[in-house]
């Protein structure tokens, strides 16, 4: 059993429909207009660029580490953390920690 494709008779008919092709009409030349000139605009700087980076992520000194901690001990922990007042965030108390035990 041979099987037809649905679509056929639609190319069939679209070429049947037009047998010749039109003849193309040759593109007159265009010329192409002269780009307009644009003069450089001075940079201006914005205050938030010109803040210079403070932050770990821009300090050479830092690396960058992941670790995989269930969910909700974390979010526990980090309200240990500010019940507690520490002063810095989860990474700050990891360094301490870290910095104790290399001691020891």
């Amino acid at each position: 059993m041979s099987k037809k494709n649905p679509f056929a008779a639609i190319g069939d008919a679209a070429r049947s429909a037009n047998p010749t092709p039109q003849p193309q009409e040759q593109p007159q030349e265009v010329q192409p207009e002269p780009a307009p000139t644009v003069e450089p605009q001075p940079k201006t700087v914005s205050k938030g660029s010109a803040k210079v980076k403070s932050g770990k992520r821009s300090d050479p000194d830092y690396r960058q580490t992941t670790i995989y901690v269930h969910d909700k001990l974390h979010r526990k922990f980090l309200r240990h953390l500010e019940d507690t007042n520490f002063d810095g965030d989860f990474s700050d108390w990891v360094e301490t920690k870290m910095r104790e035990l290399v001691r020891e």
